[in-house]
């Protein structure tokens, strides 16, 4: 893979084919692109995250309480601008923005001017990821350093992995086809790794 900067991308799951699944406490449903299970199939010497964490794209269609995941960080970006409520203070948070908070949090959805969808990553504090996982919005021509996946803004919300010669085939985006691309943040160079 490509640790300088991807910008060539395949398609590794086309998003209309996969199930929506309700929210932990049902109230609302979301598409799992990458699960826990799943995600330790992206380590590997170029990118040592190893496992426990989730990628997905949510429906926003009414305001109300997020599910309750303690024990976890997640990372949520809206694909319309969004006010959340966490721990009773309010965040308005613009179209495309990363908004990282603690997933065990009293979250709850309480601006929703129109509805929308929003993609996640979600990450368990005690595995080998945690603290390792970004989230970068970008557009499709921009490199993407350290790239282990991105979800294609083109209205297919397609989950895009960095294209690897004689591996499939190329997507061909726009260069400003916007990606929620997920990347591994290397550690400081300090001369010790944890």
């Amino acid at each position: 893979m490509n640790t300088s900067g991807t910008t060539s991308w395949r398609t590794l799951r086309r998003t209309a084919d996969l199930p929506e699944v309700p929210w932990a406490n049902g109230r609302g449903t979301t598409v799992e692109l990458i699960s826990p299970d799943e995600s330790s199939l992206f380590y590997s010497r170029s990118f040592p995250v190893d496992g426990r964490w989730r990628l997905s794209v949510a429906s926003l269609d009414e305001p109300g309480p997020y599910s309750r995941l303690p024990d976890k960080d997640r990372v949520h970006v809206p694909l319309a601008g969004i006010g959340l409520t966490v721990d009773g203070e309010l965040h308005t948070i613009p179209a495309c923005t990363p908004f990282t908070f603690d997933g065990g949090a009293r979250t709850e959805l309480t601006v929703l001017p129109v509805p929308t969808r929003a993609v996640n990553l979600v990450v368990d504090r005690d595995s080998p990821a945690a603290g390792r996982l970004d989230i970068r919005v970008v557009d499709a021509g921009t490199p993407v350093p350290n790239a282990l996946a991105a979800v294609a803004l083109d209205g297919s919300d397609d989950l895009l992995v960095p294209y690897v010669p004689d591996v499939g085939e190329v997507r061909i985006s726009a260069a400003d086809t916007r990606l929620v691309a997920v990347v591994w943040k290397p550690w400081a160079s300090s001369g010790t790794e944890k």
